[in-house]
């Protein structure tokens, strides 16, 4: 009665997998009997799979799609609780600095926490990703999630500048979230355009829906509560994940696609770099990734200041704008890559990008300037689904066990790009806005992120023109 009540249910990849457990071959040999697809049925026509085998890889689907949505929970969980400090770390440092005035000390000091942060999340975050090729991603997220906590902990007792650097360096030397859970994601769903579009929605959705919640509310509380309030949830937040973590995420990484020893000579930014250049075709993606990212970096750090000065726009409307780009960043990959590819689809999404900023910085000082605002974030939206197809042409030149060097090469050149672009790009704006600037190009920091876009595009097109290692289209 068991084996045909059994029988009866395996039609779905839940009850798939429930047969691949069933250890005794005896009760194995008879449900096989009772189901006609595991006796060579449907599924034992040629070319197709063993029975086993298909059950197994059913099983192994079922599995990964439960463990690419638990990721997503918990790298959403860990970017939600950095949103919620960033309205209120500058207020901190100028309490600690300047008694809460903002002044040239207190904003130098905010310069330094932010970049300390960013140097050591440069130095160390190969090397978290090259040592989760051999000992698996689970444990490197937990590191990343504690010491983001114990990060807050700290700047909430800060009283010092000295602690508010120390904060910032335990931090940066456990930030390696980005890298691994994308690895993560790349366990999970393998090589080709289906992984460009689980990256894209997985930093849409956990990345970007968590800044769209994040900050809004996180200004909200350190308006009503203080800005410590902010520090104490943010950690309540990475305690509950680190639980959460701890508990439910699965090991995403297979025994077989190990590394057996770590090789630390890669381990390293240097190593990074090895990593990606040691092909034409990998250094000239990498070299679209950075371009990519230093044009994001304008849109990031100049967008409210440029939509206040040219627009009036307050901090909501400029949150409205960005809250939507978020939600297009999600939406997305699911209709460029399939239907473009990889190869067409990036090209495609770094001239959109390019166009979106022009467009952007095109936008009038009127009432209709809001909708070339719009336009632009729409348009930069959809461009960007550039970034996981570029992660994920670069995943296509590693082996298995190297997902997780790849990876962290990748974020390494990102956070590179990021520490020397931020300033650059804020201090185009500033020219932009003098008085030694050309009249009527106020957006022109942004005209200048559409020319950094379109040399990726055309830099893409010549690494694919030289180079033909795409194992899928």
């Amino acid at each position: 009665s068991f084996h045909s009540s059994l029988a009866g249910s395996l039609r779905t990849t839940r009850d798939l997998e429930a047969y691949s457990k069933i250890k005794s071959p005896s009760e194995r040999s008879i449900v096989s009997k009772l189901v006609p697809s595991l006796r060579g049925g449907i599924i034992g026509q040629k070319g197709d799979p063993s029975p086993l085998q298909a059950i197994k890889n059913s099983a192994n689907e079922f599995q990964n799609k439960a463990n690419f949505k638990r990721v997503l929970v918990s790298a959403g969980l860990y970017f939600l609780a950095g949103a919620f400090v960033i309205p209120a770390i500058p207020r901190i440092v100028n309490e600690i600095v300047a008694n809460g005035k903002i002044t040239a000390a207190s904003s130098t000091i905010y310069g330094l926490v932010v970049s300390t942060d960013a140097f050591f999340t440069f130095l160390t975050t190969n090397f978290h990703a090259t040592m989760s090729d051999t000992y698996g991603r689970k444990p490197f997220l937990l590191v990343s999630i504690a010491g983001l906590g114990l990060g807050f902990l700290l700047t909430s007792l800060a009283s010092k500048v000295w602690l508010l650097i120390l904060a910032a360096a335990i931090d940066g030397c456990t930030s390696c979230m980005y890298s691994l859970a994308q690895a993560y994601v790349s366990d999970c769903v393998g090589e080709g355009p289906k992984l460009s579009e689980y990256l894209g929605l997985f930093q849409g959705l956990s990345i970007g829906l968590a800044f769209m919640v994040g900050l809004p509310l996180g200004g909200v509380l350190a308006a009503k509560k203080g800005t410590h309030y902010n520090l104490f949830f943010s950690a309540f937040i990475c305690g509950v994940n680190f639980i959460y973590t701890g508990l439910f995420l699965s090991e995403s990484l297979a025994d077989s696609n190990r590394k057996s020893k770590t090789d630390f000579k890669m381990a390293n930014p240097l190593g990074a770099i090895r990593i990606l250049a040691r092909s034409g075709f990998t250094l000239g993606i990498s070299l679209c990734y950075c371009l990519l990212w230093a044009a994001n970096t304008g849109l990031q750090v100049n967008f409210f200041n440029y939509t206040d000065k040219k627009l009036s726009w307050n901090t909501a409307q400029s949150g409205a704008g960005l809250a939507l780009m978020g939600l297009m960043v999600a939406v997305a990959p699911k209709a460029v890559v399939p239907i473009l590819g990889l190869k067409r689809g990036l090209v495609f999404c770094l001239l959109l990008f390019a166009m979106g900023q022009a467009a952007i910085g095109f936008a009038p000082a009127t009432d209709g300037g809001g909708k070339w605002v719009y336009l632009g974030l729409v348009l930069s939206a959809i461009g960007s689904v550039a970034n996981p197809a570029i992660v994920t042409l670069l995943a296509s030149q590693a082996s298995a066990n190297e997902k997780g060097a790849i990876q962290g090469s990748a974020d390494t050149i990102k956070t590179a790009t990021t520490v020397v672009s931020n300033p650059l790009m804020a201090a185009c704006f500033g020219y932009f806005i003098s008085e030694k600037a050309p009249k009527g190009f106020l957006g022109g920091s942004f005209f200048v992120g559409s020319g950094i876009a379109f040399l990726a595009a055309l830099i893409a097109i010549g690494t694919f023109n030289a180079y033909d290692q795409i194992k899928f289209e």
